[in-house]
């Protein structure tokens, strides 16, 4: 088609959609003055605009005009593909043709089906499809389409999936609403598929009719796993964040879900988690019982704008005789806001079974004819009935207590705060107040939520301190927590009135960040360099060695249990394996208590001193959760089930309520070129966790990052301008801590727990020949001449050849090294006695000179050289935004390099050239939530 034709085409086409649908025929005759194709081909795009729900008010002429470059002929049956013979052509749609084809090697027939031209020409989009097809074909569920194969041949890309019998909700939808005892059991089955596909970190997000089929039997297969994020990265991958809301409606061709089903997260653009399937399930169900959609408009501009901002009309306003309870079901699924959604697949599957059980109970109860006679029989029954309900609760009840572990409850989950922007929290024991720590524009404040009324109070002026344990007293007439001390060195206890606040006192010095109160209120235990768990009365009398750790072994965080007489505390053996130990205060016998763990965070006794609950990842987890653990038998139970990381724990004393912050984050990585901040650009769009674990520049100018993308946290390799993304490690990882390329650029060093022995590996640029060097360890780095690699170990810095052989602990004041000038002449380290950042030259022939403007750090990421040696660069940390700072080595002050004003920078690295900076930013917003019932 010419250029000119498709303008014809284009003027035609909105000149007759500006007018009535009867005025448009004799418009086109006139018009088109007999050329028959081109009036054709406007009534085509006419017909096409108004069938555009899934298009989100893409303007049908750019749409017709993707859709015919997409053009192709079907293939013919008996065409081979692989292994995979072609038998007859079943449908077509947005995402490609389907056929059905028999796989020839294992005789059974399957379904093929082909992605559109469009999709699979880009070649980052593909590597988006097939990374998602990927962790959609490791789901392994009933209820989910299994898929078998992914593959090519020529520009033929392809998907075999199993090939399922039977109708499409859409398609049942079509005769009217369903039966609302089938209408339950259809979203019961997804519900579960959701659940396993969520427990697994995918997401499907574009829960609809259409990819609902259901089978002869029954059986619901839910369709196209991990497919609609390959339409969603289409939509503007580059753009910012806040940008996103207008690609849905105004950039052309864009897709991104279908408009009706998507949550009010989807409408606005903003980046979706699990929670945005459980509203697109409540709309079906809505729309299966109701037989009409809860959101209806004439456009899909209009439906968006009812998601976000109307409620739906009451399900009972449609259908009369719907069950009160699904009424309930059905309007907590359809909530705006995520936090008072359903948190979780498991929840909503949860009440949907109830519901669908007391049903069948009401049924089979009305099914019989009922006389005075029966009638007496019939509550016999039911009061029968009942009692075995009970005495088999009884049962279970006594089994769990048998087992020391109470059956599961009932869990919910209320969102405290909504400013995104807490740290630390704490619940009083009666429940009645909790506290937290919120970052503010001029720093770090303490506020306290007053539960009766709802009312939030700052007791604890912002200020540009650190703070970080928190907790009240067994009393709850006070508050306790950590922070830097008056002199400015190292950490104290300070004590501060609660509920009303004051001045905070200090009571204890020279402690560690977690602590944890005796039942009496009147000793404290906390773990001093990670290494001793120290017992001490609040005035700092007493103090106790309880015990000691040897490197590369360490200590975190401690509880106290109720009964005042064992103490739970949790640490790394071998620098690797996390693990709670039970320390008798009376004998001091130890006693392991659970397995290994990928990570633990916090813990805290439950009120009966029978278990633990802690927040901890397994080691098939990348977020962190809430378990249960039981004691002494270790048993543990998994708590939460969502994507989000749950961190500072606190309970009630009657363990009914539990307190902690609630993290979602999204990561990207960026470059900005020649120290210009208005040049920074995004060149990722995953919320992958990418560089998350690390990331560092090749001498030739790519970037090496870590990333989640697998469903592991791997190592990946790009280009600078984010294309040519290569996975460089397979089921290796990189852990959370560093990793650093080499500068002649022949290896990378990294962090990796695999089989369970974390520690430093090596592996060579294009990642053969992974090596572990040195058991333990963090944050590696290389010496200036490549032939050394650095890392801190507990709380020293060792050094292993890059080569491999004998590891070395450092002494003296590079024992606190932080790094080294590319030049190989200046290092820079924690100076010991005022824990600041201090510079020296590696030959010890100049003095050290001490920045009190660098903030002390020896954790991620620590101070680096500009390349040229003549500058260090560091991050600040303010009002939870954090950007980076250049200190010039002359001494002269400071200067700015990004400025930020949402994101934190979760690690940085220089170009070798020192003219580029990429650093992985993470949007992270942090609330606190309560969980009743726990």
């Amino acid at each position: 088609m010419t250029p000119e034709r498709h303008e014809q085409i284009g003027r035609l086409y909105h000149e007759a959609l500006a007018l009535t649908p009867e005025q448009r025929a004799p418009f086109l005759r006139d018009r088109c003055a007999g050329d028959e194709l081109l009036q054709r081909e406007v009534e085509a795009l006419l017909a096409l605009d108004s069938r555009a729900e899934g298009f989100l008010e893409a303007p049908a002429l750019d749409v017709a005009a993707g859709l015919l470059a997409q053009q192709r002929v079907p293939l013919a049956a008996g065409r081979r593909l692989g292994h995979f013979q072609v038998l007859s052509l079943l449908g077509t749609g947005g995402m490609g043709e389907v056929y059905l084809a028999e796989d020839v090697r294992l005789g059974r027939r399957i379904a093929l089906k082909l992605l559109p031209p469009a999709f699979t020409r880009d070649a980052d989009r593909l590597w988006r499809f097939e990374r998602e097809a990927r962790a959609a074909s490791s789901l392994n569920q009933p209820n989910i389409l299994t898929i078998h194969e992914i593959g090519h041949e020529d520009e033929l890309h392809y998907i075999a999936t199993e090939f399922i019998e039977g109708q499409t909700v859409r398609r049942q939808l079509e005769g009217g609403r369903l039966a609302l005892r089938a209408a339950l059991d259809i979203a019961v089955q997804v519900a579960s598929a959701l659940a396993s596909a969520h427990a697994a970190g995918i997401v499907h997000r574009d829960i609809k009719p259409e990819n609902l089929m259901i089978r002869p039997d029954g059986l619901v297969k839910v369709l196209d796993f991990g497919l609609a994020k390959l339409l969603e990265s289409d939509v503007a991958p580059s753009a910012a964040p806040e940008s996103r809301a207008a690609w849905d409606v105004s950039d052309p061709g864009r897709l991104m879900g279908t408009a009706r089903y998507m949550s009010p997260e989807q409408a606005r653009g903003v980046p979706v988690d699990a929670r945005s399937d459980l509203f697109s399930l409540g709309v079906v169900i809505y729309e299966m019982v109701a037989g009409r959609p809860p959101f209806e408009a004439e456009s899909s501009t209009g439906v968006l704008t009812a998601i976000a901002a109307n409620s739906p009309a009451p399900l009972r306003s449609c259908v009369p005789d719907a069950p009160a309870e699904l009424e309930r079901i059905v309007v907590r699924a359809l909530e705006k806001e995520r936090e008072a959604r359903y948190q979780t697949a498991g929840e909503l599957l949860l009440d949907l079974q109830r519901l669908c059980r007391r049903l069948d109970f009401e049924t089979e109860l009305a099914a019989a004819p009922i006389d005075g006679r029966q009638r007496r029989r019939q509550g016999a029954l039911v009061a029968l009935a009942v009692c075995l309900a009970l005495a088999a609760g009884l049962v279970l009840v006594h089994k769990a207590v048998q087992q020391n572990q109470p059956p599961p409850p009932v869990l919910k989950i209320v969102k405290l705060t909504a400013n995104g922007r807490t740290s630390r929290s704490a619940i009083s024991p009666d429940g009645k107040y909790v506290a937290y720590f919120r970052s503010e524009a001029d720093g770090t404040g303490l506020w306290i939520r007053e539960m009766e009324t709802g009312s939030h109070t700052r007791i604890l002026p912002a200020s540009g301190g650190s703070y970080h344990g928190l907790s009240f007293s067994p009393t709850g007439d006070s508050l306790y927590f950590t922070g830097e001390e008056q002199t400015g060195r190292g950490l104290a206890l300070y004590q501060l009135p609660a509920p009303l606040g004051g001045t905070p006192r200090q009571v204890l010095t020279d402690v560690g960040e977690a602590f944890s109160l005796s039942p009496d209120g009147r000793r404290v235990v906390f773990v001093r360099a990670e290494k001793e768990l120290i017992v001490a009365a609040l005035d700092g009398s007493g103090e106790q060695l309880l015990l000691a750790r040897q490197t590369p072994d360490s200590l975190q965080a401690a509880a106290w249990a109720p009964d005042g007489k064992r103490i739970a505390c949790f640490g790394w053996s071998q620098g690797a394996e996390a693990n709670v130990t039970e320390v008798n205060l009376e004998n001091g016998a130890q006693q392991s208590l659970t397995r290994n763990w990928s990570w633990i965070h916090e813990l805290a006794w439950l009120p009966d001193g029978r278990g633990l609950a802690l927040i901890a990842n397994d080691k098939q987890e990348s977020t962190a959760q809430l378990w249960r653990l039981s004691t002494p038998n270790g048993e543990v139970r998994r708590v939460t089930t969502d994507l989000s990381d749950y961190f500072s724990l606190s309970l009630t004393r009657d363990g009914r309520a539990v307190v902690m912050t609630q993290s979602s984050s999204v990561y990207n990585l960026w470059v900005m070129q020649s120290g210009d901040a208005s040049r920074a650009r995004q060149i990722t769009s995953d919320s992958m966790a990418v560089g998350g674990s690390g990331l560092a520049w090749t001498p030739d100018g790519r970037i090496v990052y870590s990333s989640f993308a697998s469903g592991r946290p791997e190592i990946w390799r790009m280009n600078v301008d984010g294309t040519d993304q290569q996975q460089l490690t397979v089921d290796l990882g990189s852990n959370f801590l560093g990793l650093a390329v080499s500068p002649d650029g022949r290896y990378i060093a990294f962090v990796s727990d695999r089989g369970g022995e974390s520690g430093i590996w090596r592996m060579e640029r294009n990642g053969a020949n992974p090596t572990l060097l040195a058991k333990g360890g963090r944050l590696p780095f290389f010496s200036p001449d490549s032939q050394w690699i650095y890392f801190r170990r507990q709380e020293a810095v060792w050094k292993v050849p890059a080569a491999g052989g004998e590891t070395r602990r450092l002494t003296g004041p590079t024992s606190f090294l932080l790094d080294i000038s590319a030049d190989g002449k200046w290092i820079a380290y924690r100076d010991p006695a005022t824990k600041k950042i201090a510079i020296g030259a590696s030959d010890g022939t100049a003095p050290v000179r001490i920045f009190d403007r660098i903030p002390p750090t020896d954790r991620r990421p620590m101070p680096r050289w500009l390349p040229d040696g003549s500058a260090l660069s560091y991050l600040t940390n303010r009002g939870g935004i954090s950007n980076l700072w250049l200190q010039p080595l002359d001494g002269s002050p400071p200067r700015p390099v990004t400025d930020l004003k949402t994101d934190q920078i979760h690690y940085y690295a220089w170009s070798r050239d020192g003219r580029s900076l990429a650093f992985a930013s993470i949007n992270r917003m942090v609330d606190v939530v309560m969980i009743s019932n726990f």
